[in-house]
């Protein structure tokens, strides 16, 4: 039964980011993971700016973390820059931690940002990207065998909120578009 909840939170989470529909045209780009252990990324100054280029700069660390998250199973840094109502983002970390504690594993499936847009307000900004996931696969537990992971592009939207008395941005939810 756990192992059928598990693969159904996979699956969703999956579907919602990496384009597990993707279409028959996406790109093939190799996994460019390794087993090797990854530092967290530091935060840059520049992404703690209440600017538009400090917004994109922070969506830029967000998703440096959070490919680093994938690596390493390790999703405390990816929860620290998501809001507590970030349902999407929190379903990334739980899925990440649920395969990693069950032995499970990650090859490629990268997020790749290809363009921002971003759209600036005092109460919301929002950036929008055009993405690519790498091609990889997924084991989701010690003994199971891999699940390809198709390339794929996706439009992801990221909607931000700052806070001044933090000096920081933080992701309100992330929205997507197939493409």
């Amino acid at each position: 039964m756990k192992r059928r909840l598990l693969l159904v939170a996979l699956c969703a989470v999956l579907a919602m980011f990496t384009g597990a529909c993707s279409s028959p045209d996406s790109p093939k780009t190799k996994p460019t993971a390794s087993a090797s252990k990854h530092e967290a990324p530091q935060m840059p100054d520049s992404a703690r700016e209440f600017t538009e280029e400090g917004a994109e700069a922070f969506v830029r660390h967000y998703i440096e973390t959070l490919n680093n998250s994938q690596w390493e199973g390790e999703t405390q840094a990816i929860l620290e820059l998501s809001a507590p109502t970030c349902t999407n983002c929190h379903n990334m970390a739980g899925a990440i931690q649920d395969i990693k504690n069950a032995g499970g594993t990650f090859e490629g499936g990268l997020l790749v940002a290809h363009s921002l847009t971003t759209t600036f307000g005092m109460d919301k900004t929002i950036v929008s990207i055009e993405s690519e996931f790498t091609e990889g696969s997924v084991t989701l537990e010690r003994s199971a065998k891999p699940k390809h992971l198709p390339a794929s592009r996706k439009d992801l939207h990221f909607d931000l909120a700052y806070s001044a008395k933090e000096n920081s941005w933080v992701v309100d939810e992330i929205a997507t578009d197939l493409k």
